[in-house]
């Protein structure tokens, strides 16, 4: 079993999921510090070590209060940074669009259908930053099997 840190912005709702097992997350003079049982550690910053810090963000699966069977062909997305958006269908993935421009539109796997749509969003730009998400859901006639 892996140890994960989940902090909560009580202001904004932001979740932040941590794969490390911190005991306490604490603000000390405007920084963010996480303590474990070896040590304190400062959670600021564009680097692990020398590695960069990734981040991942995933949608909650949606239906739109319809049952049909839904393709997403597109998402147009106004964006900062470098990232990877991957559609699920179902919770599956079925393809990925690297996008990297500040408004962009990902092509998606053609003929591929689920009743729930959600999106997957990797990056490790420092810049990362999703300011619009639309995707283009087409609703079929036929029904979720």
């Amino acid at each position: 079993m892996t140890d994960v840190t989940y902090c909560i912005n009580t202001e904004t709702g932001d979740v932040s999921e941590w794969d490390v097992a911190f005991y306490r997350v604490w603000n000390v003079n405007g920084v963010m510090h996480g303590f474990t049982a070896s040590g304190m550690y400062e959670l600021s910053g564009q680097l692990d070590d020398t590695v960069p810090i990734s981040c991942s963000i995933t949608t909650s699966p949606q239906d739109d209060g319809n049952e049909n069977l839904k393709r997403v062909p597109y998402a147009r997305a106004e964006t900062q940074g470098k990232m990877d958006i991957t559609l699920l269908l179902d919770k599956k993935p079925v393809s990925t669009f690297t996008m990297d421009a500040i408004n962009s539109r990902a092509k998606f796997a053609r003929g591929a259908k689920g009743r729930f749509v959600s999106f997957k969003i990797d990056s490790t730009d420092p810049e990362f930053n999703i300011i619009d998400l639309n995707p283009n859901v087409e609703k079929q006639k036929r029904g979720y099997l």
